[in-house]
């Protein structure tokens, strides 16, 4: 979400620092990362991405 696009939705989603990643799996978010290494992110979409 781009959050100068969205307000909004960045503030429904509790967003204050960017970059933000929430990966959401059958509609629950399983996992939340600020400012995550590539690697850390990389590892995370592919562990939940199963």
């Amino acid at each position: 979400v781009d959050v100068d696009e969205s307000p909004a939705v960045a503030r429904s989603e509790n967003v204050r620092v960017i970059p933000t990643f929430k990966i959401y799996k059958n509609g629950s978010r399983v996992k939340e990362m600020i400012c995550p290494s590539q690697h850390i992110l990389e590892y995370s979409v592919r562990h939940y991405s199963l």
